[in-house]
């Protein structure tokens, strides 16, 4: 397992970031936070989430226990750069959160701290704070839904300056989903929410509402169990191959407006994902950029389809009918946030690369992983017989692992280097069964 002393030699590395350090030692941020809320009963401070980009910028996502009762905060470390934001910032009125928790700028560290709901690009959080400001946004977004005006909202996930995901609940019963983005996704997370149909088995969430006003969506709530929950029980194997036949479905669909991924930004990217990873493990560095150059190679060697995908396509995007008798209609996917234009062998990769990961983490066994896989495989086949390939999807996997790497770092698992290791060992072991630039390998 990793010591803080792990965390200490990242942050010694990073001299544009003076905050670092702070950040990434829960202690010491206890030790602030403590100081702006005074006397207040802090027991627990809890690292969640790290989203680290290289002498640019790090936020921490931080769970706190005060009194017994928990709330959320982040803190964004920043460069010399910055200044002139972190000024602007420190004079941008706040709204006092739990305990009077709202938003702090260190200077001399150069760290933001915010406690919820103040955040520095959802600006809108604190109108879903407001019960007032709440209902009013509510009665404008769903005109033809007066049940919904009064209901509360329960969050179920939050990704600071990224997206705010809550319930909506009548006498504790989920009602909607209420998602927040900030004004760079908005867009085009309004357009994608419009652009699949539901049609024979493909089951699609409508959209109930928006505001382009505050950047928000509104889905009706679907009841039904994520597909990941029951990737555990050998009976399920049957949703694995309908979720399959499914996903073969929705390729299927041409809708318009849809952005098209080329093979050079997706290539592009994935160096990008590289090269974080590269500064996190500077050891593997080598092992990294072989494995990204490799399967950069293989991408920019093969055409570029422009099949509409959903983009990120795992088992937590599906939700399944608790109803024992299955039907065509039990899966729906949710989600479209990222969907696009581009390789349909990338849907099932990611989907079968979060296996890999489970597998990994002990959460699956290697043959419930191949078993799972296989019947998402075999369920697609039975409707677009030769839309992919085998070495495709493969390709695909190693892609969604590489994507995957940083994932124990980025959600503070106490052993991330040890987990990347191993993803990177899957990784090159799946690559070594491949014949070079097997994508060159299409089916008719």
């Amino acid at each position: 397992m990793q010591s803080p002393a792990d965390y200490l030699h990242l942050a010694r590395r990073d001299p544009d970031l003076p905050g670092l350090q702070r950040l990434l030692d829960v202690d010491a941020f206890a030790e602030i936070i403590q100081a702006q809320l005074s006397d207040a009963d802090l027991r627990q401070v809890r690292r969640t989430y790290i989203r680290y980009k290289p002498a640019t910028s790090c936020l921490v996502s931080y769970e706190l226990d005060i009194a017994g009762t928990k709330t959320l905060a982040y803190a964004k470390a920043v460069t010399a750069r910055a200044m002139d934001k972190l000024e602007k910032y420190r004079h941008r009125p706040g709204v006092p959160g739990f305990f009077g928790l709202q938003r702090t700028v260190l200077l001399p560290e150069k760290i933001i701290i915010s406690g919820f709901p103040n955040d520095n690009r959802l600006k809108q959080l604190p109108k879903l704070t407001d019960p007032s400001a709440w209902q009013k946004r509510l009665q404008k977004m769903l005109p033809d839904a007066p049940d919904l005006w009064t209901a509360e909202l329960h969050t179920l996930r939050y990704k600071p300056e990224r997206r705010y995901v809550g319930q909506l609940n009548i006498k504790g019963q989920p009602k909607a989903v209420v998602k927040a983005y900030t004004n760079d996704s908005f867009r085009q997370a309004k357009a994608n929410a419009k652009t699949f149909q539901s049609i024979a088995s493909v089951q699609v969430i409508p959209r109930l509402g928006h505001s382009n006003q505050d950047c928000l969506l509104v889905f009706p709530w679907v009841t039904g169990q994520p597909l990941n929950d029951l990737a555990f029980i050998s009976s399920n194997w049957d949703l694995f191959a309908q979720t399959g036949a499914t996903l073969a479905h929705l390729h299927q669909q041409n809708p318009k407006h849809l952005l098209c991924l080329s093979r050079t930004d997706e290539v592009t990217n994935l160096l990008s994902v590289a090269a974080d990873l590269s500064w996190l493990c500077p050891q593997w560095k080598r092992r990294i950029q072989t494995i990204a150059v490799t399967v950069s190679a293989n991408l920019l060697d093969s055409p570029s389809p422009s099949t509409a995908i959903h983009g990120d396509f795992n088992a937590e995007q599906v939700l399944c009918s608790t109803d024992r008798n299955l039907t065509k209609d039990a899966i729906t996917f949710i989600d479209f946030d990222r969907a696009i234009r581009s390789d349909p062998s990338a849907d099932l990769g990611s989907f079968i690369a979060k296996l890999h990961w489970d597998e990994l983490r002990q959460a699956l066994s290697a043959e419930q992983r191949e078993q799972l896989a296989s019947a998402l495989i075999s369920g697609y086949r039975t409707v677009a017989p030769n839309l992919v390939s085998s070495e495709q999807i493969q390709q695909y996997i190693t892609i969604g692992l590489l994507r995957l790497a940083a994932e124990p770092f980025r959600y503070c698992d106490p052993d991330w280097l040890n987990k990347i290791d191993a993803i990177l060992q899957r990784i090159e072991k799946i690559l070594s069964h491949l014949p070079p630039s097997s994508f060159r390998s299409r089916i008719a």
